[in-house]
């Protein structure tokens, strides 16, 4: 190990890549930078000490006691980083286990372990393919028994190459992805996303397997009847606050019925272009009565201004809720996966 201070290591880092720099996934890497009695950007169980390294100008972490540990949470972290990219450097004796893991979610549960062979500060580097799925992601480094243990660096990008398997969590929530059920918190993994039911004999009393959504997609879930907001889809009628599910999606009327005699029943004006688009694309579109026909009163379900006698429609609104895209191209095709209309209330 050459006896140059890290700083100028990572000054050639940054001239020869400035992806290097752009890419860290842990504050303060090198645990030189301390507030107090602990390194900054780093949570601190059992005794530490600040101590010198391989160079008077650099400064490690000795891990004193059995037990000691340094934990750092990226909990903007997700399943875009596919790919973890690794580089450390520790001085381990033989009388010391140390291990660096992984929590991802943040649920207290480690997800992944490597125990550290014995060395003098040689550098170490490896890749761990991260889970399909994950909201955040507590680094750990921790030691056990009495001999050494000092952290000088460690690193984690966001990188390519991994090859091996990705790390398998559990508990996931409704929505996310999955491939296989045991990953998911209520156990059923279906069209690779979390699921809550599959019919209502898997619900409580007064509950219906209907939808819900979830991660901005709708995954069957356990609801209870006549719950379901208008826009908002469904299969049966009684799953709908309006009592009426046309076409997938909670509405206030569907065909020819649901309106007063002579009334048309259609989409919302200012997303009625999607719906012929909506077989193609999967979406799932209210209807009402009479859109845009400015004779609601006080009171009354809206999506737009158009459709009350004043003019005024608080709280309606609709969002594209995911689209799809070309991975693998600058251009993302904005072609909605899911469409969310809410109602308002005519003022």
């Amino acid at each position: 190990m050459t006896q140059a201070p890290r700083i100028f290591m990572l000054l050639a880092c940054a001239l020869m890549l400035v992806a290097c720099q752009s890419a860290e996934l842990i504050r303060n890497p090198l645990v030189d930078r301390w507030c107090g009695d602990r390194p900054c950007g780093w949570e601190v169980t059992g005794k530490i000490e600040r101590v010198g390294t391989w160079h008077t100008d650099d400064y490690a972490v000795a891990f004193e006691s059995s037990g000691a540990r340094l934990t750092q949470l990226n909990a903007t972290a997700d399943q875009s980083i596919g790919c973890f990219d690794f580089s450390m450097i520790a001085k381990v004796d033989d009388r010391a286990a140390m291990f660096v893991e992984l929590d991802f979610d943040d649920d207290g549960r480690v997800d992944w372990s490597e125990r550290l062979l014995p060395s003098d500060f040689a550098p170490k580097h490896f890749l761990i393919t991260a889970p399909t799925w994950y909201r955040g992601v507590r680094f750990i480094v921790r030691k056990q028994g009495t001999g050494t243990a000092i952290l000088a660096e460690l690193r984690a990008l966001a990188g390519t190459g991994c090859t091996g398997a990705p790390v398998e969590t559990v508990g996931r929530p409704l929505g996310a992805q999955c491939e296989k059920a045991s990953e998911c918190k209520l156990g059923r993994c279906s069209s690779g996303l979390c699921q809550g039911c599959d019919a209502d004999a898997d619900c409580h009393a007064g509950e219906l397997c209907g939808y819900q959504l979830a991660e901005s997609r709708d995954v069957r879930a356990c609801v209870i009847g006549r719950s379901v907001a208008f826009g908002a889809r469904c299969e049966r009628d009684v799953e709908c606050k309006t009592g009426v599910c046309c076409a997938g999606a909670c509405s206030e009327c569907c065909g020819g019925s649901g309106c007063a005699a002579g009334v048309s029943c259609d989409y919302p004006a200012d997303v009625a272009a999607l719906a012929d688009a909506g077989a193609a694309l999967q979406l799932h579109l209210p209807k009402l009565c009479a859109p845009s026909g400015h004779d609601r009163p006080k009171g009354a379900l809206c999506t737009s201004a158009d459709d009350c006698a004043n003019g005024q429609c608080e709280g309606a609104g609709h969002e594209c809720l995911n689209q799809a895209c070309d991975a693998d191209s600058s251009l993302c095709f904005h072609w909605c996966l899911d469409f969310s209309v809410t109602a308002g209330t005519c003022l």
